[in-house]
């Protein structure tokens, strides 16, 4: 070690380029664009695609294309953590410099990841996709779009088996009949004539609605005049209930009985109430 040279402090590592490079990584991005982090560590256990796009979109912007090819391949390896860098490290290079290369690096993650992938479990995952409850037409062909990523398919037969899921995988019944009765059905008219369907039968459950609150709206109306009319009557039947108890009251209280004199005078109270006044009562009141 010449003159010139010190050592590094105790207690601390010596960092090499790379790592000191990507430690102020994720600093410089939040530096040009505050709010805007790289995406986390990779996990092979999800999506290689999409964590690939995170980072494809994270670049684009922080405006790190403008950066030299060392840089951006030092954010690469910083955000993928520290399992995947030693997958990166035992990766076998056509030259030194591709090393540095971050397409070639991303290629080189492309082949692992699609090594790694169960082409038998991928497309059944595909197949047994079927259409959620209240998940749109729009929602479920995005969703087996991306599932048919990592199914191998081929480019020239894409397109029918997405159609062929979409027919055999969409939750209406009158749209899947009307789907097989089409012929020459392609992809592009199968996802019409769903979406077609679907707004058809968002409309009819609108209207649907507004008549029922109408109809609501006539059976209260109904019911409450059936409960004036009720209250009516009942009042009607409770007003000549009152009055019939009055005429028993009085016919009670001025009916003279005839008993001997000096003899208490005594009334029949229950017959008098239960048994009204006939038409001789009232001729001797």
């Amino acid at each position: 070690m010449s003159d010139t040279e010190t050592d590094p402090p105790s207690g601390t590592a010596q960092q090499t380029p790379l790592v000191m490079a990507s430690s102020s990584v994720s600093t410089n991005v939040m530096a040009m664009t505050p709010g805007i982090l790289p995406p986390g560590k990779l996990n092979m256990a999800e999506n290689w695609k999409v964590w690939k796009q995170l980072m494809s979109n994270c670049v684009i912007i922080a405006k790190l294309g403008t950066q030299p090819p060392e840089y951006k391949v030092a954010l690469f390896l910083h955000c993928i953590g520290i399992d995947m860098l030693k997958i990166f490290n035992g990766f076998q290079f056509d030259s030194p410099d591709d090393r540095n290369n971050l397409s070639k690096i991303i290629e080189k993650f492309d082949q692992y990841t699609i090594g790694e992938l169960n082409e038998t479990f991928e497309r059944y995952n595909f197949n047994s996709r079927n259409q959620e409850e209240n998940e749109s037409i729009d929602a479920y062909v995005t969703a087996l779009r991306t599932l048919a990523k990592t199914c191998n398919f081929c480019d020239c037969m894409r397109a029918s088996i997405l159609r062929d899921r979409i027919v055999l995988g969409v939750r209406d019944k009158h749209t899947q009949k009307q789907l097989l009765q089409e012929r020459n059905l392609d992809l592009k008219k199968c996802i019409d004539i769903c979406r077609s369907t679907e707004a058809s039968n968002s409309q009819l459950r609108q209207i649907s609605a507004a008549q029922s609150e109408d109809v609501h709206g006539m059976t209260n109306n109904s019911f409450r005049r059936d409960v004036l009319t009720s209250q009516r009557r009942t009042g009607n039947q409770k007003k000549s209930l009152a009055k019939h108890a009055n005429f028993v009251v009085k016919f009670m209280f001025t009916k003279k009985a005839s008993v001997p004199r000096g003899e208490p005078h005594v009334l029949n109270v229950k017959e008098e109430i239960i048994s009204p006044p006939n038409a001789t009562a009232r001729s001797t009141v």
